[in-house]
């Protein structure tokens, strides 16, 4: 005899005494239940999606550059708009790829962390790179950190929005070492919400964190107990406490940006590390309700 294993999921008072899938009760509670699972699994396939969505356009930015030359590839990739930062300075990035000499060189790069916002249209992607000034040198000339922001454009197509590189000699390049994001599903339609009121939302949140800072303490409260820190000269740290942060760190918000659903943005703007000028790129997303870091690279 064939049990409603529905009854266990439902109040007291809601509980339907049923020996049979026939009996009508039974069968309307499990018709709910299996619509409930049915949105849940799909909002997560849709998630799971989006992920491998903005992954693999990362990893299509990397092939292109191997086949047709970096110049290329960033002046595909980048969103007419993109940020990049060099020596201090924040500047548009088609501008400064533009003229860029890069034929005899060779850049490397892979996604080893990826995450994305419910609304499956606004992203991020962190990992090691590797520069040579000559192609297929046995010794890489320099290794970072690169983190970039990726966006659907009007046609649908991700785009970066921003990319900052920290420079890291103890940077490890090794293509199993990936780590995607934790698949948090979302029942029902996303809500987008006002563009503008969501950027004020995080522009709030980050200057509040900046007022707070004091030397560091602050990540206790803002940062997500998964939170990547990519610092210069040192390898990429996680934790709700920065633990290599040797510098006296301070800092000047100039933008964000934020996803239509409103539960994954970023900030970005000046630091000044110990009397050492540079830019920061810090990624906010909503846990629980809170905004919390999850990313937080620096170069300088």
């Amino acid at each position: 005899m064939v049990k409603c294993a529905v009854i266990i999921l439902l109040p007291e008072w809601e509980r339907v005494n049923c020996n049979n899938l026939l009996n009508t009760d039974c069968m309307k509670y499990l018709l709910l239940l299996i619509l409930f699972c049915s949105v849940v699994r799909t909002a997560e396939c849709q998630e799971k999606t989006a992920l491998m969505d903005v992954v693999n356009a990362e990893k299509s930015f990397a092939a292109y550059a191997g086949a047709e030359g970096i110049t290329n590839a960033f002046m595909k990739f980048l969103h007419d708009s993109a940020k990049v930062f060099e020596g201090g300075k924040i500047l548009n990035g088609k501008e400064v790829w533009k003229e860029r000499k890069t034929d005899s060189m060779e850049l490397t790069w892979y996604p080893e962390f990826a995450e994305v916002a419910a609304s499956g249209d606004f992203g991020y992607t962190t990992g090691p790179s590797e520069f040579r000034l000559k192609k297929g040198s046995e010794r890489a000339d320099h290794k970072g950190i690169f983190s970039s922001i990726w966006q659907k454009d009007k046609n649908g197509v991700w785009m970066v929005m921003l990319d900052i590189g920290t420079s890291s000699p103890q940077s490890e390049y090794d293509t199993s070492k990936v780590e995607y994001n934790k698949i948090k599903s979302t029942p029902g339609k996303i809500k987008k919400l006002k563009k503008e009121s969501n950027e004020d939302e995080i522009r709030k949140v980050e200057e509040k964190f900046i007022a707070d800072y004091d030397n560091g303490k602050a990540y206790v409260q803002y940062a997500s107990p998964s939170a990547r820190y990519n610092r210069p000269q040192e390898k990429v740290a996680k934790g709700a406490v920065v633990l290599n942060d040797s510098l006296e760190y301070s800092y000047k918000n100039v933008g964000t940006g934020i996803s239509s659903s409103g539960d994954l943005g970023y900030a970005y703007g000046f630091l000044n590390a110990s009397g050492k000028e540079g830019n920061y790129l810090r990624v906010w997303m909503k846990e629980m309700g809170l905004w919390k870091i999850v990313l937080d690279a620096a170069s300088y």
